[in-house]
């Protein structure tokens, strides 16, 4: 429905707008413990007038509204083409980065915190409806049992293979590898599980959980958010409850995840070091896809074009298309070599990209090439979109940026 930019705004690639977001959502005075700094970003946002000029993440046309989302909680929503905006009621003060929305009331917001907010009323008021750290706490509490037993069986493995090691040894068998293969590896993985078991239990006393970087959903009930530290999460029920769906990835490094775009049940993810996932089938099953530029970096935005065409883009200006969902790509020229945040599609052929140092490129062919503008002032853009009466609309490091067309 939504002709809505996937993007991502995490320290992923040192992007500069990132680290003015982390520094703000993250590094709390020192006055501040992480606890005080949690217990803060669960309190209203507070209400400002220059909300519109301040760090926003990412913009979303939703019929004729536009609504942003950004640093301190702020959600702003326009009914005329952004000329002016008002502040939702927004009950938390963390750190948002991306919004979507599924039909004229009904949307989801995600950030800092782990936190997904969601709207019934087309972005005007704002509930919590997944509080990261109190999941990520009861989900690794829910692993302690079963990593318990996991350990004491591998234990009781290892004691057996011990004895028989020490019995060939005493039989005079010259040959002992497999005997210590054996004991090895159950070492290893008895020493792996020790790991996750330490991790668990010492996330039960985290006070902060890992940032949300994106959010789509197929519909009013499916749903999946991606983020920081390989966190991924899907619903099934509009968001009342959600799970952790991360294992369905080959993604053992826990890379971030910074975007994530679907087209009916055909779903792509972006991420760290150039990392891209394809599901066929809504999200039950992945495949990592061969990456078109694995060393040079990560992707922050990835876009469904047709069923067939997607592109991505992210660190340093790589902006890459694929016309066989994923399985080949060519690499779209560009001449700035600005970390490109964003990417929208306008219609008519019109692509937008966006990205740091107020890169702002403009393409009339579909994406397949693109014509360079930097914006004067030189702030970074995190997001674009196009308003209803046909300007751009640009959110980033200096807030609301309108664009004529007819002056690029």
């Amino acid at each position: 429905m939504n002709r809505k930019t996937v993007s991502s705004r995490f320290f992923t690639g040192l992007k500069s707008l990132v680290l003015v977001a982390v520094s703000m959502a993250v590094s709390w005075p020192l006055s501040l413990s992480a606890q005080d700094a949690n217990v803060a970003s669960q309190l209203p946002s507070i209400k400002s007038k220059k909300a519109s000029e301040s760090l926003l993440q990412d913009i979303i046309r939703n019929g004729d509204r536009l609504v942003a989302v950004g640093e301190r909680g702020h959600i702003i929503y326009s009914d005329n083409n952004g000329k002016s905006w008002q502040q939702a009621d927004v009950p938390t003060r963390a750190m948002l980065t991306a919004v979507y929305f599924v039909s004229a009331e009904k949307g989801w917001a995600v950030g800092y915190d782990g936190l997904v907010l969601n709207t019934a009323d087309g972005g005007k008021t704002w509930a919590i409806q997944l509080d990261g750290l109190k999941f990520t706490r009861k989900r690794m509490a829910d692993t302690i049992p079963a990593l318990e037993d996991k350990i004491k069986s591998l234990q009781k493995d290892k004691a057996a293979a011990e004895e028989q090691l020490a019995e060939a040894e005493a039989n005079g068998e010259e040959d002992l590898t497999p005997y210590e293969d054996l004991v090895a590896d159950l070492d290893d993985h008895l020493s792996t599980l020790e790991g996750e078991l330490d991790d668990a239990k010492a996330s039960l006393s985290n006070t902060v959980a890992n940032p949300l970087m994106d959010v789509w959903f197929r519909d009013a009930d499916n749903g999946f958010v991606v983020g920081a530290f390989g966190e991924f999460l899907k619903t099934e029920d509009g968001g009342a409850t959600w799970e952790s769906v991360a294992g369905s990835l080959d993604n053992e490094d826990r890379h971030h995840l910074n975007a994530v775009a679907g087209l009916g049940n055909l779903m792509y993810i972006a991420g760290e070091s150039g990392y891209i996932y394809r599901s066929d089938d809504g999200g039950d099953t992945w495949s990592l896809l061969q990456s078109p530029d694995p060393e040079n970096g990560s992707f922050f935005a990835v876009n469904i074009i047709s069923p067939d065409e997607v592109l991505v883009s992210g660190l340093r200006g790589a902006m890459y298309r694929s016309g066989d969902r994923g399985n080949s790509w060519k690499q779209i020229p560009e001449d700035l070599h600005k970390n490109m945040n964003s990417v929208y599609f306008a219609g008519n052929d019109t692509v937008l990209a966006v990205g740091n140092d107020g890169a702002f490129l403009r393409s009339r062919d579909g994406g397949r090439t693109f014509l360079s503008h930097v914006r004067k002032n030189r702030l970074t853009i995190a997001s674009v979109v196009e308003a209803a009466d046909g300007n751009y609309i640009l959110v980033g490091s200096g807030g609301v940026q309108i664009v004529v067309p007819e002056s690029l």
